[in-house]
C-alpha cells in the first residue's frame, strides 16, 4: 500500500487523554471484588481445566440496565471466579441508529489493555528462554540504530514505563504513516522504532515514571526481531491458542459499520458513529490494537487472576513477577496499574484509543476478574471520557456483586471441615498509591456499594407468611 498519512478520525492522545484512557482506577469495583476475603482455590477450581464460560441473561439484564441509563451504543462484559465459574453477556447495538444488534460473541477493541498481553507474551518467551527482562536493549537489538541514553535499558523498564522514552506516540517529524488499522509493513515497523529510539529521553532512563506507548511498542517489537514473527502471531500462538481464546486479532478495520461494534464518540448525551477502521496506526502494536469478544478478555483475565497461584499459561512465579512493582514511587507493573485493598492486591487496566473502552480489573489472591467493555470513547468538544467511564464503573461495581454472590455460594457449598482458615478483609475505599496516577472524576459513594454489595452476597432471605394480613413478608 502506498505509505500516506490518512486523514485520522480518531483523536489525537493529548496529555490529558493519556492520563485519562489509560488507568482508571475504579475505586468501588476494587473494594467489591476483595470484599469477602480469599475463596478456597480448590473451590473456586472445580476441575483441572478451566470452564469455557458461558452467557448469562443476569449479566445481560445487568448490562442493559447501565447501557440504557448511559445511552451507550452497547456495553458488554463479564465476571469470572476461579477457573470454575465464567459468565458474560453484551446488549445494545453495533452502529447507533441502527438496527444491527451486537451478540454475545462480538469483538471489543482493548486499547492500551494490549500492554499487558506484550508483558504475557514477553514473560513467556523469557520461560522458554529466547527473552530475559534484563538483558540490554542494545544486546537485544545488536546492530539496531539508537541513542546511547536507550542501550542500557531492558525489557523491565520498558514495560514499567521506566526506559526514559517520551509518552508522545507521534512525535514531530515522525513522517507518514498508515493509520485506521491499514497494514503496516514490517518496513515501516522497523522505521517508527528506529525513529523513537533516536529521539532524546525525555528523563534519565531508569529515573522517571512515563507512560510511553513508544516504549511498549519497542518491548513488542524486540520479541518480534527476536522470533522473526509478527507480534500478532506471538500472541495467538503464545497466549491467545493456547488459552482458547478464538476470536482474538490485532486491528480496527472491518467489512462494514454493522460487522462488529462501530467506535462512536459523544455529541452531547448522543452517540456519534466513527468512521469504519477509525484508529491508531499499527506501527503501535503491542501498545494498542489488540480486540477480542466479551468472552475471550475474561478468559485472559481469568488467567492472570488465577495464575499466581494455579500457574497455567505460565509459571506461577512468571505471573508473580509479571504482577509486581519494580521500581519504586510508582505503582504500574508490567502492563498493569497495581492497587491494594485491605492488604490485598488488586490489578487493573484501562484502555482506549478515544472512540472505544475496555477495563480488566482481577484480584489474585481471590481469584476474582471483571471485564467491561463498549464502543464509545470521548465526548466532544471536550474530549473527556468522563461520560463513558461513568457508565463503566457503574457496570463494574455491578458485575462484582454478582461475582461475590457466586464466590459466597461456592464457600458455602464446601463442608467446613474441609475448607481452609481464611481472613476476610474490610471493605474500604482503595488504598495505597493507586489512586495517584488517575484518580476518578470522583469517589463520592465509592465504599457504599461494596459494603452493601458484601452483605447481600452473604446474607440469605428469609420469608414468613403473615398470620393476619396473610402476605408474605421476606427479611
Amino acid at each position: 500500500m502506498r505509505n500516506v498519512h490518512q486523514r485520522r478520525t480518531v483523536v489525537r492522545q493529548t496529555p490529558r487523554h493519556r492520563r485519562t484512557a489509560r488507568l482508571v482506577v475504579c475505586m468501588a469495583a476494587t473494594a467489591a471484588l476483595v470484599g469477602l476475603g480469599s475463596a478456597p482455590t480448590y473451590a473456586q477450581s472445580g476441575s483441572p481445566t478451566p470452564v469455557a464460560g458461558s452467557a448469562s441473561d443476569e449479566v445481560r439484564a445487568t448490562l442493559e440496565a447501565i447501557r440504557a441509563k448511559h445511552n451507550l451504543p452497547s456495553l458488554a462484559g463479564g465476571y469470572s471466579v476461579g477457573t470454575g465459574v465464567l459468565e458474560y453477556a453484551a446488549t445494545g447495538w453495533r452502529q447507533w441508529g441502527s438496527d444491527a444488534k451486537v451478540t454475545d460473541d462480538d469483538v471489543y477493541h482493548l486499547g492500551s489493555v494490549t500492554k499487558s498481553l506484550t508483558g504475557t507474551v514477553i514473560a513467556k518467551l523469557v520461560e522458554q528462554g529466547t527473552l530475559a527482562w534484563d538483558t540490554p536493549l542494545e544486546q537485544l537489538l545488536p546492530g539496531f540504530p539508537m541513542r546511547d541514553e536507550y542501550k542500557g535499558i531492558n525489557l523491565t523498564m520498558l514495560m514499567a514505563h521506566r526506559s526514559g522514552m517520551s509518552g508522545i506516540s507521534y512525535p514531530a517529524g515522525l513522517g507518514p504513516v498508515p493509520f485506521n488499522g491499514q497494514p503496516v509493513s514490517p518496513e515501516q515497523r522497523k522505521a517508527y522504532i528506529q525513529f523513537v529510539l533516536g529521539l532524546a529521553p525525555t528523563s534519565a532512563p531508569g529515573t522517571k515514571y512515563e507512560y510511553s506507548n513508544p516504549g511498549t511498542s519497542t518491548a513488542a517489537f524486540v520479541a518480534e526481531q527476536k522470533t522473526g514473527k509478527p507480534f500478532e502471531q506471538l500472541a495467538s500462538e503464545l497466549v491467545w491458542q493456547p488459552l482458547g481464546m478464538t476470536s482474538c486479532s490485532m486491528g480496527t478495520i472491518w467489512p462494514s459499520a454493522t460487522t462488529q461494534p462501530n467506535p462512536h464518540r459523544w455529541s452531547g448525551s448522543t452517540p456519534v458513529p466513527a468512521a469504519v477502521g477509525s484508529g491508531n496506526s499499527r506501527v503501535l502494536d503491542g501498545a494498542d490494537q489488540s480486540r477480542c469478544s466479551a468472552r475471550d478478555v475474561l478468559i485472559y483475565a481469568r488467567a492472570h487472576a488465577t495464575g499466581e497461584t494455579l500457574g497455567g499459561l505460565l509459571k506461577p512465579e512468571s505471573w508473580t513477577n509479571l504482577h509486581t512493582v519494580r521500581f519504586p514511587g510508582q505503582n504500574y507493573a508490567s502492563g498493569w496499574l497495581v492497587g491494594s485493598n485491605a492488604g490485598e492486591p488488586v490489578l487493573e487496566h484501562a484502555g482506549s484509543n478515544t472512540l472505544n473502552y475496555a477495563t480488566v480489573t482481577f484480584a489474585p489472591r481471590s481469584q476474582l476478574a471483571v471485564v467491561v467493555l463498549t464502543n464509545i470513547g470521548v465526548a466532544a468538544p471536550e474530549g473527556t471520557l468522563a461520560r463513558t467511564q461513568a457508565a463503566e464503573r457503574e457496570a463494574n461495581a455491578a458485575l462484582s456483586v454478582i461475582a461475590l454472590r457466586r464466590q459466597s455460594a461456592i464457600k458455602a457449598a464446601v463442608p467446613a471441615s474441609t475448607t481452609p482458615a481464611t481472613t476476610p478483609t474490610t471493605v474500604a475505599a482503595s488504598t495505597g498509591t493507586a489512586t495517584t496516577l488517575a484518580p476518578p472524576a470522583s469517589s463520592t459513594g465509592a465504599t457504599t456499594l461494596p459494603k452493601r454489595a458484601a452483605a447481600a452476597a452473604g446474607k440469605k432471605k428469609v420469608c414468613t407468611i403473615n398470620s393476619k394480613t396473610k402476605k408474605k413478608v421476606c427479611r
